[in-house]
């Protein structure tokens, strides 16, 4: 049999209603398990399950599994709302970890689910901003410029070519790209131009050296123009200012590995749970705890960062002290 929902939020047009309907639209996927509706205002009696999206002013309909939406606590007030709630055996979601234990402080009862919120104007798949890095240099016959771990670069790079985009200028390199099919990439190989040079260079998030020959001119640029340089740790590249994010590498394996790990971190992301998950987890966990009465008297001792309030108690001590 379908469990009711009905998802209550009190006003319209604040950030919470588009999570809120967020949430709706999630559930309104699951119409084989549940039948969901979305209430402004009081919540109608009758329903299996509530979720209010705003926590100080949520009305608990008895008789049926409530759910508190949690951003914040900090205030006093807060916590003895989420007190209340919890003793009317209301079940909190919140959006992080550190709110999920500052609730369990609070209460003395693990009742929260931590749902780490995802961005709520863009999804992943969307077009994201690819990490380019620049080749400033030309290859020779004696590959004193490292052709291998070069070609070992734009084979990661041509692994990734949704994350990563190569802009090389320099003789020698066309045989090297045709060999990676999938490359995102801009090749320069006419002749010098400073104009070029420079406007190219700019458009770097990171500005890359794997030869072993003192040092390159590029790096120099880069490191003038504030663009992160990863490159061998050799030469006056020891001596000169480094931006933040650089790093000196004692090794192409290390710098390619150094590579890789930039590209893949950015591709990761953290776990969402979706509200049917939630939902699901709730009903199946029918014995939850009631927190004590005496939890409001200890609200003034539990430590709360985020506490405006707790701020404030401090600065008076430490007058008084």
């Amino acid at each position: 049999m379908k469990k009711t929902i009905q998802i209550v939020l009190d006003t319209t047009g604040w950030i919470l209603e588009v999570l809120a309907r967020k949430c709706y639209d999630e559930i309104d996927r699951n119409k084989e398990k549940f039948n969901v509706s979305f209430k402004v205002g009081l919540g109608d009696p009758g329903k299996d399950i509530y979720i209010h999206f705003i926590y100080l002013s949520a009305q608990i309909i008895p008789n049926a599994v409530n759910i508190v939406y949690v951003t914040h606590i900090d205030r006093y007030h807060k916590a003895f709302r989420l007190i209340r709630l919890s003793r009317k055996n209301a079940f909190s979601v919140t959006m992080s970890t550190s709110t999920k234990k500052l609730i369990k402080r609070y209460t003395g009862i693990d009742n929260a689910i931590a749902q780490i919120p995802k961005s709520i104007h863009f999804n992943s798949s969307d077009d994201c901003k690819k990490i380019t890095f620049g080749v400033f240099s030309n290859l020779y016959p004696d590959e004193r410029k490292d052709d291998k771990a070069i070609a070992k670069f734009l084979s990661i790079a041509n692994s990734l070519p949704e994350n990563i985009h190569v802009i090389i200028m320099g003789s020698g390199f066309k045989d090297i790209i045709k060999a990676n099919k999938s490359l995102s990439y801009d090749y320069f190989n006419n002749d010098f131009n400073v104009k070029d040079y420079e406007n190219n260079m700019i458009k770097c998030d990171y500005v890359l050296y794997f030869g072993k020959d003192e040092g390159a001119i590029s790096i120099l640029d880069a490191s003038t123009l504030g663009i992160p340089i990863i490159a061998i740790d050799q030469g006056y590249h020891k001596d000169i200012y480094l931006s933040k994010y650089s790093k000196l590498c004692h090794s192409s394996d290390e710098m390619n590995q150094t590579i890789e790990n930039i590209c893949t971190s950015s591709l990761k992301q953290h776990s969402y749970i979706d509200w049917n998950t939630i939902v699901d987890h709730i009903l199946k966990d029918e014995s939850r705890k009631i927190p004590s009465f005496l939890k409001y008297f200890s609200i003034p001792f539990v430590r709360n960062e985020f506490s405006i309030e707790g701020r404030v108690t401090i600065k008076k001590l430490k007058k008084i002290i």
